[in-house]
């Protein structure tokens, strides 16, 4: 994948009545139709790029290094699980509660948390961006397990975070295949 100056620095198309809505410094939707992540093509990510490079890119606005990746790697795994609280109200949600609404709510309440609560600098901001990152989708995963009434996998040991994800969502469809077979 190569990265092009010619797709980073393109022009802000105006739109809604005078408000700008394209104007960000991470992405750019091409008139023709193409969408770019600082500068790399989404079409060649999606083909080439890992969840966690994609991550990098966001936050970082390059591509990692093999040790860069390595330590968000290990850094997201390692932020996975959910404090307390934050599992006592996703058991004690109301089965009427849409799920995206219990996870907007719990995404909120993480701060709650934060470590860092009070400390707005650029560094802290991509910390707590990872640590929400690597949250997401163990509610998303609890949430729908335990809606299910199935035994919450909050964490594996000795797996990596994607997989875990996949794993702890995806048990219960390896388990019903098994049963209708």
């Amino acid at each position: 994948m190569s990265r092009t100056n010619e797709n980073y620095n393109k022009f802000v198309i105006r739109g809604l009545r005078g408000v700008a809505a394209a104007t960000t410094q991470i992405s750019f939707v091409d008139p023709l139709g193409a969408l770019y992540y600082s500068g790399y093509n989404i079409d060649d990510l999606v083909c080439n790029a890992t969840f966690e490079e994609i991550v990098h890119l966001l936050l970082n606005n390059k591509l990692p290094t093999k040790t860069e990746l390595h330590n968000l790697k290990k850094k997201l795994y390692s932020e996975m699980r959910l404090p307390e609280p934050v599992v006592q109200r996703i058991k004690s949600a109301s089965i009427t509660c849409h799920p995206m609404d219990i996870l907007c709510t719990e995404v909120s309440h993480l701060g709650e948390f934060d470590p860092e609560r009070d400390d707005t600098s650029d560094a802290a901001n991509k910390r707590r961006a990872i640590r929400i990152i690597a949250k997401v989708p163990t509610l998303i995963s609890f949430l729908y397990r335990s809606r299910k009434k199935q035994d919450v996998l909050l964490q594996l040991k000795n797996s990596v975070y994607l997989e875990t994800f996949c794993i702890c969502s995806e048990e219960n469809m390896q388990i019903n295949k098994k049963k209708t077979l």
